[in-house]
């Protein structure tokens, strides 16, 4: 698989916008905004002019995002929300893999850790609320970190919603069957790389969009 240099993806980007137009990018997973340099957002939208839509569900977590960008550049959305692929009640459990408060970077999950009961009580979406929300007729970036849900959401988005998407950024370590993660979005028009500085990570990039070889 091709590797690809997400800070060339960006610039590339930037060149096909249309006069006047802004990039926006969403975030599902956005930790504190500092751990793992926000997955190579971060640097973007402190020092460009952007907009993002930042959801980060575990509400400690999320305020601590909120302060770790309050010096950015571009113009922040923030989401104290989980985006599932169904959404069946106003709230759900999120369980952490420790006892301890939850902190950037500790595992979290619908599912129960054993022996943890360790939880936050978070209210949960689907991701055409954002779309409804924010108006989004175009998204330029999509980048997801959910813990597994990656396919189980991206399914959702596909075919509950009918806007162009650029790229996803998706992490795939936790992914029960990455290979037909893979498929499903080369399936859906896009090229999937390996990202160069982020080795669980991939980037799918839409062929009507995009020409990056």
């Amino acid at each position: 698989m091709k590797t690809i240099d997400f800070q060339n993806l960006i610039r590339i980007n930037q060149e096909q916008l249309n006069p006047g137009e802004t990039q926006w990018f969403v975030q599902l997973g956005a930790n504190d905004g500092v751990m793992c340099e926000g997955y190579g957002l971060r640097p973007i939208l402190l020092e460009q002019a952007h907009i993002a839509i930042l959801v980060e569900p575990l509400p400690k977590v999320f305020e601590r995002c909120k302060e770790n960008y309050k010096d950015a550049n571009s113009k922040l959305y923030f989401e104290n929300i989980a985006i599932v692929p169904t959404k069946t009640n106003e709230y759900e459990k999120i369980y952490h893999n420790d006892d301890h408060e939850a902190e950037p970077g500790v595992q979290s999950s619908f599912v129960r850790y054993e022996p943890s009961e360790r939880f936050d009580l978070v209210k949960v979406e689907e991701f055409k609320y954002l779309v409804e929300k924010y108006n989004l007729t175009k998204i330029h970036g999509l980048f997801i970190d959910i813990e597994g849900l990656e396919y189980d959401v991206l399914d959702n988005i596909f075919n509950t919603i009918n806007i162009p998407i650029s790229f996803i950024r998706y992490e795939f370590l936790h992914v029960k069957d990455p290979e037909a993660l893979d498929n499903m979005l080369m399936a859906r028009g896009f090229k999937v790389f390996q990202c160069k500085h982020g080795k669980g990570d991939k980037v799918a990039i839409s062929y009507e969009f995009m020409e990056v070889e």
